[in-house]
């Protein structure tokens, strides 16, 4: 998925992690700085987490991100 905020694009990636972490992660992505955020899904847990990167970035995106995660992320 896209998103143009303000001449920018950002893009949402599904991914997993297995080694060292054990869940799956919704990065959010630019074309600019690359990875600006993450909601990493933590399967042992089960707990969600929200890390950003040095960037700022656009409140708007950040809440477009964590929409996008609570629908693509488990639990389902």
């Amino acid at each position: 998925m896209t998103k143009t905020f303000r001449d920018r694009t950002y893009t949402v990636d599904l991914g997993s992690d297995v080694n060292p972490r054990d869940g799956m992660v919704l990065e959010l992505r630019d074309a600019q700085d690359g990875m600006v955020a993450e909601v990493y899904f933590d399967d042992p847990t089960g707990d969600f987490t929200v890390t950003t990167g040095s960037t700022g970035v656009p409140l708007e995106v950040i809440e477009w991100l964590i929409a996008e995660a609570k629908t693509q992320l488990p639990p389902k």
